[in-house]
Order: structure tokens, then C-alpha cells, then sequence
């Protein structure tokens, strides 16, 4: 019985002393590790020059930015509109969700970025220069939160193909499908 006791005693040391030894990969080396795999399976998607759909042009305007956003030299408008109608006060009269579009209109070619509808929720976009080497260039950010989801997706021209990519930056997924569960976000649900 007194070397079972023992037994288990050396077993149960060797446990404690091996399984608690510090891990020797630092966190720094962890992240360098996986950033470059995550940076390379963003998938890209080319949206070509489009005829802008009919009853987009009927939308109510959210907000227009007028600049250079494909790097030709000429402005083009960047605009997102929605379905939702607003009052004889100018106030949206907003549903439980409508349809949102963002489109970059040029002087010769339109696109359409983002066509959809949003449930509870709204569609916010930016546009900025990020600075390379050899210059700055344009992108075109578009925020959705809902009161499901959030995501942002990024846009930027490419000369050679005359096409903007899409890319997904960051995608927190339906609560529904086990994605998030929100604990807050300070984006209005609604415009004011």
C-alpha cells in the first residue's frame, strides 16, 4: 500500500512540475506567426462598371463625398442612399430595415458597391487615402451595424482591370448563427 501512496505522489509531482512549465513562444511570436496567414485569405471581389439600377436613383441621399477616388485625376461622387423616404421635416421615416446602396458615379462609368437590404440597422461609408510608396491610395470604407451583425468591407479602384475590389475586413456574423452577441455599440441605430 505504501508504494501505491508513493506512486501516486510521484505521478502526481511529475504532473505539477511538467505541466506548469511557462510556455517559451512569446505572444509577439505567436502574432507574427498568424497575421500573415489571415492577411492573405482575404478574398477579393472585382465589381465591374455597372449601369446604376433605376430605382436606386429614386433613393433618398444619405451622404456624397466628391473626389478623386480611382486615381484619373477627375472627381467622382460616392453616394449612399436608401430606400427609406424622408417627411416634409427632412427626417427619415425609417422601417424595421430598408434597402441601401453605395455607388461610385463617374463621368463616364458607374459602379455599384454594395446593393442590399439592411434589417435594423444602417450603412455608413468613408473615404480615405492610405499612403504607399509610391503615393496615396483611395479607398472607400462601408460600415454596417445591425442589430445583429457588423461588418466592414473595403473598396479599391485597380487601374489595370478598371474594377473596384471588395474586400471583407472584418465580419462578426449573424447572433443568430453564433456569431456575436452585442454587449454595445455606440452607432446610433437610427440616423438622427
Amino acid at each position: 500500500m505504501k508504494s501505491i501512496k508513493l506512486l501516486y505522489l510521484i505521478v502526481a509531482t511529475a504532473i505539477v512540475f511538467f505541466g506548469c512549465q511557462p510556455v517559451t513562444e512569446s505572444k509577439k511570436d505567436i502574432a507574427e506567426s498568424v497575421e500573415p496567414d489571415i492577411v492573405e485569405d482575404i478574398a477579393i471581389r472585382k465589381i465591374e462598371a455597372s449601369t446604376l439600377p433605376a430605382n436606386v436613383l429614386d433613393w433618398t441621399e444619405v451622404s456624397r463625398y466628391t473626389g478623386d477616388v480611382d486615381g484619373d485625376g477627375a472627381n467622382e461622387n460616392v453616394v449612399l442612399v436608401t430606400e427609406a423616404k424622408k417627411d416634409k421635416n427632412g427626417e427619415f421615416l425609417w422601417n424595421d430595415g430598408q434597402n441601401w446602396a453605395l455607388f461610385v458615379d463617374g463621368s463616364d462609368k458607374d459602379y455599384v458597391l454594395f446593393q442590399n437590404y439592411v434589417n435594423i440597422g444602417n450603412a455608413y461609408f468613408e473615404v480615405s487615402d492610405y499612403y504607399m510608396a509610391d503615393g496615396a491610395v483611395p479607398r472607400i470604407n462601408l460600415i454596417l451595424s445591425t442589430g445583429a451583425a457588423f461588418c466592414v468591407k473595403s473598396y479599391v479602384f485597380s487601374p489595370s482591370d478598371a474594377t473596384y475590389g471588395e474586400q471583407m475586413l472584418y465580419d462578426s456574423g449573424d447572433e443568430t448563427e453564433g456569431g456575436i452577441s452585442r454587449r454595445h455599440s455606440s452607432i446610433p441605430i437610427y440616423f438622427n
